[in-house]
């Protein structure tokens, strides 16, 4: 499939016959998988597509530009349902979740807490910005039960807070990471099978384990509730660009060009 001179930047598996493509150009290409054709293109947003979404229902996604613009759409008739445009210092809107009927807007800056109508209700903010000598933060989180985690672009950190009481739970230092770039969950079922793979780490309370990719780092972090235990994966040769999961069985990651390699890993964290 040619999408001519447009550059993807995200994509967002919507029902059985949709997948939207996200682009650089501000467009969002509506393919259809059965003829793999593109249906439509939704041509609402002003800025490059930085990320997509389905609501918890899966009833209508949202999408999101760099420059603060969201967009609601119901996902059968393919009309927006709503609009608004958060206000940034910059264009920095990287990533977005839906959790509890709301929206988790993550920029460089904060994480600002978002009705579905584009009212903030709250903003996190690194609790040490003040002594930060970069001005480049967040570039990630994640969402799990009661508990929001951020990874900073710059350095190898995590900062993780309470969703409901926004009380501040943690500050991670990750060894030998030069930066943040993606966050993923690991579903919990599979956390006592691992754990005999796991090595001490510092205490923080975890609801579940999750996987973070370094940017500069060539290696995978893994953490679990029980024990505060981790593992680090070895199996890059560059920086670590994404992380995803397959079945609940798998964790795959994928480095930089100098690399070029997609590596499997069992969910008991044992390479394949």
């Amino acid at each position: 499939m040619n999408l001519h001179a447009n550059i993807l930047c995200c994509l967002l598996y919507v029902s059985g016959e949709q997948v939207w493509a996200g682009s650089f150009n501000a467009r969002i290409h509506v393919i259809d998988t059965q003829s793999f054709q593109v249906k439509i293109l939704l041509v609402d947003h002003k800025d490059i597509v930085s990320d997509m979404i389905l609501s918890e229902d899966k009833r209508v996604a949202f999408t999101a530009s760099m420059n603060g613009q969201i967009i609601t759409w119901n996902i059968e008739t393919l009309v927006k349902v709503r609009e608004f445009c958060l206000e940034l210092k910059k264009k920095t809107l990287n990533v977005i979740k839906h959790h509890g009927n709301k929206l988790w807007c993550c920029t460089k800056y904060d994480v600002k807490v978002v009705t579905e109508n584009g009212d903030v209700l709250y903003s996190f903010t690194h609790p040490t910005i003040d002594q930060l000598t970069s001005a480049v933060l967040f570039q990630t989180i994640l969402i799990i039960d009661d508990q929001l985690w951020a990874g900073c672009n710059r350095q190898g950190q995590l900062v993780c807070w309470n969703t409901s009481t926004f009380e501040l739970l943690d500050v991670i230092d990750i060894e030998n990471c030069n930066g943040i770039s993606k966050l993923e969950a690991v579903h919990s079922r599979i956390i006592s099978e691992a754990q005999q793979y796991f090595t001490k780490m510092s205490p923080f309370p975890l609801n579940d384990r999750f996987g973070l990719a370094a940017r500069k780092a060539k290696s995978t972090s893994l953490m679990s509730q029980q024990e505060n235990e981790k593992k680090t994966l070895d199996g890059h040769e560059d920086a670590i660009r994404s992380i995803c999961l397959a079945e609940e069985r798998y964790v795959m990651t994928g480095a930089g060009s100098s690399d070029g390699k997609v590596a499997i890993w069992r969910a008991k964290f044992v390479m394949t």
